[in-house]
């Protein structure tokens, strides 16, 4: 999958769990794209960031 590919798509699951996006968040393009060369799909690296950074998810079906 090409980055920007893989881009819309984390990005769209962090705001479909968390209700944030990556410019919310703050995350530069270096720090996304090592996720996506250590080949993390989209959902493995949200939770991953969302466990660092301790997020709570919204309810289900808010978004």
């Amino acid at each position: 999958m090409e980055f920007a590919k893989w881009l819309a798509a984390a990005d769209d699951y962090l705001k479909q769990s968390y209700a944030i996006n990556f410019s919310d968040a703050g995350f530069d393009d270096a720090f996304l794209k090592q996720a996506w060369r250590n080949d993390e799909t989209p959902s493995e690296f949200v939770e991953r960031i969302a466990l660092k950074f301790d997020l709570e998810p919204v309810p289900q079906g808010l978004f």
